[in-house]
């Protein structure tokens, strides 16, 4: 494989990190670290890190050193960074004594720490050491919207949304969240480019949800009705976080119903939901590609994407 790409995630996130990785590298991801030939641009991804084109590969650190060396490699102007990973073997004392011995293994060209023109990451998987140069990572511009003037206690976070949108759009299109809430789905697809409809019953939520988008400065088709009755085709995807909590309870048969009402809507539905739906979800008809459990503690959501074709 010719990149490496690192995803560091806590144990709570890492089912929702490994299928956005999943989505978008176009492969089975199941380790926080994962090689593909595929190069993809990370800037506005939630979970992946960075990617590395591998230049050299070795069981340990030493040897990794001695093949950088002899690898004669010119790198002007470059920094180096060497990685904690959850895998990573207890070979070296001091990330900076690792540092310095990289640089000077490299024959030519000089550091440059405060504007470089190459970054060269060190990491390990647990099995071997990998010595990449870097071709991009993520920005973390997710960051920017988890302050809004409006926020539910329990609304999904920024960086959960922004993943649920790579997951359900990793090329972009048209988005209906129709239980949108204070529309925190909504500013990380605007935020994306992506064509947004959003659409809640309670008036104070699309109240709310106006209010977020407009301090972002994005735009939407937003609507106040049931969401069964929303007149709306050829969606490329719809993400349903279902109402659950004391405040906002759906019926139980509002979950299969609403399935079932976009069936024909769309080609892409993110289901979120406290108990596992994928059994329903087949029943209508869809297919279930995937299914993540990011928890809280013992809370658990269900991240259920189907799509109405194979």
């Amino acid at each position: 494989m010719k990149y490496l790409y690192w995803l560091p995630c806590t144990d709570e996130d890492k089912d929702l990190a490994f299928l956005e990785a999943s989505v978008l590298l176009n492969m089975e991801v199941k380790s926080s670290v994962c090689f593909s030939d595929k190069l993809i641009e990370l800037k506005n991804t939630a979970f992946l890190k960075l990617c590395g084109k591998i230049l050299c590969k070795e069981k340990t650190f030493n040897e990794l050193l001695e093949k950088v060396e002899a690898h004669n490699f010119d790198f002007d102007e470059f920094k180096i960074i060497v990685h904690k990973s959850r895998f990573q073997k207890q070979e070296i004392e001091s990330r900076i004594d690792a540092i310095i011995a990289i640089a000077d293994a490299i024959k030519d060209g000089f550091p440059n720490i405060s504007n470089p023109k190459v970054t060269l990451d060190i990491i390990s998987d647990g099995y071997d050491w990998y010595f990449l140069e870097r071709q991009c990572k993520s920005e973390n511009n997710w960051r920017s919207h988890i302050h809004k003037p409006f926020n539910f206690s329990s609304s999904l976070s920024a960086r959960y949304c922004r993943a649920l949108v790579n997951i359900a759009l990793p090329k972009g299109g048209t988005l209906l969240d129709p239980c949108c809430g204070y529309g925190n789905v909504l500013v990380e697809a605007a935020f994306l480019g992506i064509k947004i409809f959003g659409n809640d019953l309670n008036e104070d939520h699309f109240e709310c949800t106006k209010k977020n988008l407009d301090f972002f400065h994005s735009t939407a088709k937003l609507s106040c009705q049931d969401a069964l009755s929303l007149e709306i085709e050829n969606l490329d995807a719809v993400i349903v976080d279902y109402p659950y909590n004391i405040n906002s309870l759906a019926p139980t048969d509002f979950y299969r119903d609403l399935a079932s009402y976009y069936f024909d809507k769309s080609k892409v539905f993110v289901a979120l939901t406290i108990e596992p739906f994928d059994a329903v979800l087949n029943e209508i008809g869809y297919h279930v590609k995937s299914v993540a459990v990011p928890h809280k503690g013992e809370f658990k959501r269900y991240v259920t994407l189907c799509h109405t074709h194979q």
